[in-house]
């Protein structure tokens, strides 16, 4: 489950057009996976996440996991290479009963 992300700011430039609002940084934070019991769990698995603006696909400059645990082939830049075969795994979340371990 993730968290809930905060509405979108309204941008403008300086003739009052609305603009894409610009941001450092964008955190995805996964808290909890539901059945994590299940023995097949094997923690979060993302392919791909794209930002949109509207109908504009916004560039992603780089992808990272905080405290990863997961095979170096699945890292979390995977979720922003623009190839749905490939994915980001993190196995963090299989801590206590499946919920963050960190």
């Amino acid at each position: 489950m993730a968290d809930p992300i905060p509405p979108v700011p309204a941008a403008a430039d300086s003739q009052g057009r609305a603009t894409a609002p610009r941001y450092d940084a964008v955190q995805l934070r996964f808290t909890e996976i539901q059945a994590a019991a299940e023995p097949l769990a094997v923690g979060v698995q993302l392919a791909e996440v794209r930002l949109f603006y509207g109908r504009r696909r916004l560039s992603i400059a780089s992808a990272s996991a905080v405290d990863a645990d997961g095979p170096a082939a699945h890292n979390a830049s995977n979720a922003a290479d623009g190839l749905l075969p490939t994915k980001w795994l993190d196995s963090a979340l299989l801590g206590r009963r499946g919920r963050s371990a960190g």
